[in-house]
């Protein structure tokens, strides 16, 4: 039976800093490689939303949002990054933060969404360019003008703290735009909104049908020398997704935390 070299206590694992609970399992034979470095193998759509990270704080810490602070971020990037939350922290220090009107939770949000989501989109969009195979891109931003979620309290001042949050996509993807949260609820789009859902549903059952979301005048595909794509808010705007947070911090960074997190036969 071979031996495996595990990090010790003081290390990495010793918190909940080894990238997703539920990621894969890399044995070599029913997965033989880590799905982040074989990339994908047909035409695909990667992006995020702009405040990813917001839904997971207001469920972590409720009416405590606005009282986060220092004691509070250090303890999040402990928890989160172990050993590597000094080098987190060098990159985002919460004095980076000093001009929002909630620092602690505006850092937090930001380190959750780049480190989870954007960066994440961006290691499937290079992956898919290893592979020779067509990607696009796009940034979502557009705060939705009440609660799709019966997760999200229906106050606005709610839906102004949390933003273009994770899963706030979704009911334009899907164009679902009446009765949320699904199935009976009292939320109803705008119509700039609901003509918004049209665009968007439309343009993913095309990439659905077809292998791509339509001609490079509505959609770019893209590249790693200009990040063309769409960002995304009331309408569809062709242009630069802005990655430089990923190869210029995170990819090294989440090369460490997946080196520490997947021990080594010997």
């Amino acid at each position: 039976m071979p031996t495996v070299s595990l990090p010790s206590v003081s290390s990495l694992l010793e918190n909940n800093g080894t990238g997703p609970g539920w990621g894969a399992l890399i044995d070599g034979d029913l997965i033989p490689v880590n799905p982040r470095n074989a990339g994908v193998r047909v035409p695909s759509i990667f992006g995020s939303n702009t405040q990813e990270g917001t839904l997971a704080l207001l469920a972590e810490y409720g009416s405590e949002l606005t009282t986060l602070n220092q004691s509070t971020y250090n303890a999040f990037l402990e928890y989160n990054f172990g050993s590597l939350a000094s080098v987190v922290n060098q990159t985002y220090s919460l004095s980076n933060f000093s001009q929002a009107s909630l620092p602690g939770y505006t850092a937090m949000a930001t380190v959750l969404t780049d480190y989870n989501y954007r960066c994440s989109a961006y290691r499937g969009l290079i992956g898919a360019a290893k592979n020779g195979v067509p990607a696009w891109t796009y940034s979502f931003a557009h705060t939705p003008s009440c609660s799709w979620y019966e997760a999200i309290p229906e106050v606005a001042s709610v839906l102004q703290l949390l933003g273009p949050t994770h899963t706030s996509e979704l009911p334009f993807v899907f164009n679902i735009t009446t009765h949320l949260a699904p199935p009976n609820g009292t939320c109803d789009f705008t119509d700039i909104e609901k003509e918004l859902a049209a665009t968007m549903s439309g343009i993913w059952t095309h990439m659905a049908a077809t292998g791509n979301p339509g001609d490079d005048s509505i959609w770019p595909e893209w590249n790693a020398t200009s990040n063309p794509g769409v960002n995304i808010n009331d309408d569809l705007d062709v242009g630069t997704v802005h990655y430089s947070m990923c190869y210029g911090f995170w990819d090294a960074t989440t090369d460490e935390i997946a080196r520490i997190a997947q021990p080594t036969s010997d």
